[in-house]
Order: C-alpha cells, then structure tokens, then sequence
C-alpha cells in the first residue's frame, strides 16, 4: 500500500525518543517549540521528514495538533478514523504506522493544493471548497461554535439575515438553515463536508470567512488541557491565538508574589467572534472615573449566573449550542485587590454563603486581560451556579494550565 522508504519516515518519528526528537529537530531548522508535549514534536518532525515542513515555515497550531493527536490514538482508533476518512477499503489490516501515513498522505494533499493519488472525483470539485472542508474538517467543533455565534447574533438583534462578523456580507437566515441542514461534527467526511458546501454557495462564503478569520483561535481541550470540575455537558476550548486587534501589554514577568490571578466573564454567544478577534472590551455602565466598564469575578459561580441570563434559543434545528452560554476563564498578569463584593454589595444576585470578589475594569486595563478558555455551559448548568467549582479547587487548576506552552505566545 505505500513505499518502504515512505513508511520508515512516519515510523522514525514513532520510535524516536524525545531528546533525539529535540536534537534532530534542531539540526533541521524547522519552527518548534523546545517545550512542546512528545506528540506535537512528531508531529512536527514527521512533517519535516516526509518533506512538507521547510526551514522558517509557520507552523498551524489546528494543523499541528491535529497530527499530534494522531500519535496518541490506538490502533482500533486510527483505523476508525481512516475508515471515516474513506482513505482505504478495508482499514482492518492495517497497522498504526499504516494508518498514520494515510492520514498524513490525505492532510497534506489538501494542504499543499497539489494533484495526488486521491480519488479521481476530487478533481472536478473546486480545490478551494476542498481546501476548506479539510480545514473544517480538522477543526469541526469550532466551525460548529463559529456558526451558531453568528446565528445567535442575528436572533438577539431580531434580523432575518445573519452577519459575517467583521464584514459587511450578509446571509440570509433561510439560505443559512438550509445550507447547514447538520453540523460539521457529525459529517464523516471532507467529501461529505464538499459535497455540502458545493450545493450552497452562499454558506459556502460565510464558512470560508469564519474559517479564515477565525477558526484558528480555539482548539478543543484536550488530555491535560482539559479543567475538571465541569459536568460533561460543558464543551472546554483553549485559546490558541492572541486576538488581532488586541494592543502590545508588554509587562514584566509572572512571580510568586505578584500574579497571576484568575478571573470569570459570563457573556453570549453572539459575542465571542468579537472577543475573539479584539478581546475583551469595557462596555457596561460608567462607574465612578471609568467612562464605561467590564465586570470580571473570582468565583465561577458568580459568572455563571450572568451566563445563564445571556443563552438564546436558537431556530437552527442543528445547533448544539442552542440555549447555551459562554464562561471565559481568563488571566490577569498581576494581582489587585477586587473593587467589589457581591455577598455584601446591594447589586450581587448570586447568594453563595461566602465572599464573591468582583473586579471591574475601565478601558485602559482590559489589554492586560489574556482569554485562556471558552467554556460553552448549557442553561440547566448555569442556573444552578451554587454546583459551580469554586474558586479554591478551581483557580490552581487552572492556574496550572496557563503554563502550558500552548499559551506562551498569546
């Protein structure tokens, strides 16, 4: 089924130990980070090997950690996932270094935008919708998000025509639910993913853009990313990317003494592409010398609550993400004493039986406030925000995985 010499590359990079990983990659050049998890280096250095990743180039954190994932799969799952994939008949015989070659073979065909050896009907499809459904296709839970977002804010606004944020193209609801009569997640296939965009030109636009602008800030948590605590129903997302239009916080380092500290933000759906690409914005009521304001609290409860108070039904029959909220966990550099209490505060509406620092910042601080993770709570979970972690079990987990390397350069 494939070349001896093609089959060693991928199972070099399986054997190989991490410290030869970490010296070979750095004979090569290649972008990399010294730090990474075993998985991401091969990942990295199979790319390397089969010829893909040159000396300089970028490396895509969704591309990347997709392969990486590869790696951490057993054989059955790597055979189900080329199964799915329709890159082999009968994936039953196959063993894993088989199974990981296909799927590298597959991932970078469309990567590149070269011929190859798949199937002859990829050929009179247009390469950018390929293009596209293999983007998609390695990062459908967020596609997924991205479009009920979008849906979300033409309900709240009460349109019949869903905006493409950032732009001024519009799409209309009809043409929307039409377009997307299931989620990316539960198609099996790029060619089915194709296939659907083909027939709907219109969605077609609004998937490129959100996938373009905007697909590579979230990946799904996963292994050690993932925050425990949390019902099972909550779907976790890591912020992989700094927003684009965020301004410079160049500070001094983290210490013991100093910081960080973590803080909650409960908002809508409608918002995240927003925060996403800017980050977040002081918006609410002037207080005192802050001509407008972002809330931000200690303990999760306290956010749960206005999570609750910001889900939106949706009419898209798909959408996973209908009466569902957002909690962003996010990191302050710096300690700083909280402004507010809402135990003791006239305006707290959570009663929780014990102190609820609150913290409100004015426009000139929200730069120095880093999104960490996307927690997408259903409204059953944040109405009962007395169940929520708190904040002594909750911050040092979380504080835990801001170290994580994933987020060294956000």
């Amino acid at each position: 089924m494939a070349s001896t010499s093609s089959l060693s590359k991928v199972l070099n990079t399986m054997t190989t130990t991490k410290k030869t990983l970490l010296r070979k990659l750095a004979a090569s050049k290649v972008n990399f980070y010294r730090h990474s998890l075993k998985p991401v280096l091969q990942a990295v250095y199979a790319l390397y090997q089969i010829g893909y990743l040159k000396p300089g180039m970028l490396l895509d954190p969704v591309l990347i950690n997709t392969i990486a994932g590869w790696w951490k799969m057993t054989g059955a799952e790597l055979r189900e996932t080329v199964q799915n994939e329709n890159l082999y008949h009968d994936s039953d015989g196959l063993t894993r270094i088989e199974c990981i070659h296909l799927l590298l073979k597959d991932v970078i065909w469309i990567w590149n935008g070269k011929e190859g050896e798949n199937d002859v009907n990829d050929l009179s499809m247009s390469r950018s919708i390929l293009e596209i459904s293999a983007a998609i296709k390695l990062n459908p839970q967020v596609i997924d998000l991205l479009l009920s977002s979008v849906y979300a804010d033409a309900i709240l606004r009460h349109d019949d025509k869903i905006r493409f944020p950032g732009s001024r193209q519009l799409i209309t609801l009809d043409d929307f639910t039409e377009g997307f009569p299931e989620t990316f997640a539960n198609m099996g296939s790029k060619r089915e993913i194709a296939e659907a965009l083909s027939k709907a030109p219109e969605c077609l636009k609004l998937v490129k853009h959100l996938s373009e602008n905007y697909g590579g800030y979230l990946i799904p948590a996963n292994g050690k990313l993932v925050i425990p605590g949390f019902p099972d129903s909550v779907r976790q997302f890591v912020v992989g990317q700094a927003p684009k239009h965020s301004s410079d916080t160049s500070q001094n380092p983290n210490d013991e003494m100093s910081g960080p500290m973590v803080l909650f933000h409960g908002t809508t759906l409608s918002y995240l592409p927003g925060i996403l690409l800017n980050g977040l914005k002081a918006k609410s009521e002037k207080i005192g010398d802050k001509i407008s304001t972002l809330f931000m609290a200690e303990e999760p409860a306290s956010s749960y609550y206005y999570v609750g108070r910001r889900v939106i039904k949706s009419l898209w029959e798909p959408d996973v993400h209908s009466y569902c909220g957002v909690l962003l966990a996010c990191e302050l550099s710096r300690t700083r004493k909280p402004d507010w209490d809402y135990e003791i505060h006239p305006d707290g509406d959570v009663q929780i039986g014990r102190p609820q620092p609150i913290h409100i910042f004015g426009p000139e601080d929200t730069r120095f406030i880093k999104v960490r993770y996307v927690f997408i709570l259903p409204y059953y979970v944040s109405f009962n925000y007395k169940l929520a972690p708190t904040l002594s079990t909750l911050t040092p987990l979380m504080l835990k995985a801001f170290k994580s390397k994933i987020f060294q350069r956000v």
